[in-house]
């Protein structure tokens, strides 16, 4: 089910992980303290909770899809 609108186990969203938080959750090397992390789209506010928790220090970008949207 990967449609983007309807009852939510019939969505994709249930099933799917933020790159950001996937990198992150799924890093083995020890510490990610002070390390730069390359994304496509400016991550989104849980993620970006994620990103500081982690430690990571910079995240570069390519496209901020959402930068004139409310959310």
């Amino acid at each position: 089910p990967w449609d983007r609108e309807g009852e939510p186990s019939d969505t994709k969203y249930l099933y799917v992980t933020h790159s950001e938080l996937n990198a992150i959750l799924n890093y083995r090397g020890g510490s990610l303290e002070g390390s730069k992390l390359y994304v496509s789209l400016f991550p989104c506010n849980e993620c970006a909770k994620a990103i500081i928790q982690a430690g990571i220090k910079t995240v570069v970008y390519d496209n901020d899809k959402y930068a004139d949207t409310p959310s």
